[in-house]
């Protein structure tokens, strides 16, 4: 049964320690979409973080984080906006068409070079809103949002018209969906115990896969 991911985010005023840890996509996961062999489902490991919450954070995020907890839980995914850029940012990606028409997949790919196999992740939920819109070329010129393409649901680039033969690349930001994997949420007493400290100390996310993309 497919996992539904909500266009909510996760409050991300997190601490400089927050943990990072990648691991690869071997336990069954709600949100997958089969197996690519016994052993490994999907062309690259899944991520997770370690989210510190600190001074910074406010009593809005803080009630937010609640509420996406007690509403979510581990049975929904929501959006995530990691705090290192190498996580939300993609640079000159080259974009494979989508059969027989004038779309594009916003994709990630990874490589260590040495004819070591590139990994790839397509990008279902790009950013789009103003200095984070995705830069988009074909054969190196710069095309225009609106005029010659438009950013559909699933990170796809949709032009106007037929780019012919032409290499599209693009530079994106984009949000990793997640699900909540921590059991419970903290809040702090204050010493004299008369009210809560509005502070969630810690919570942990993973990456969720989304059915047919890979």
């Amino acid at each position: 049964m497919a996992l539904t991911i909500y266009s909510v985010q996760l409050p991300t005023e997190v601490e400089a320690g927050s943990k990072f840890t990648l691991s690869d996509m071997t336990d069954q996961n709600p949100g997958d979409s089969g197996y690519i062999d016994p052993v490994r489902r999907f062309p690259h490991g899944k991520r997770g973080w370690q989210l510190v919450f600190g001074n910074r954070i406010t009593v809005n995020d803080v009630a937010a984080v609640e509420q996406m907890f007690d509403v979510l839980g581990q049975s929904g995914g929501f959006l995530f906006w990691p705090p290192s850029p190498r996580h939300r940012l993609a640079t000159d990606q080259v974009l494979p068409k989508i059969g027989a028409t004038n779309s594009y997949q916003l994709r990630a790919t990874s490589s260590l070079g040495g004819g070591v196999t590139e990994i790839y992740r397509s990008i279902l939920y790009p950013r789009t809103d103003g200095v984070y819109a995705p830069v988009v070329k074909a054969n190196g010129v710069t095309k225009t949002l609106t005029t010659d393409y438009t950013i559909e649901s699933g990170g796809v680039v949709l032009f106007v018209a037929s780019q012919g033969a032409a290499v599209i690349t693009s530079t994106f930001y984009y949000y990793t969906p997640c699900i909540f994997v921590s059991d419970s949420l903290e809040t702090e007493l204050s010493r004299d115990a008369t009210q809560i400290l509005e502070k969630v100390s810690s919570i942990n996310i993973e990456e969720v896969f989304v059915v047919g993309a890979v």
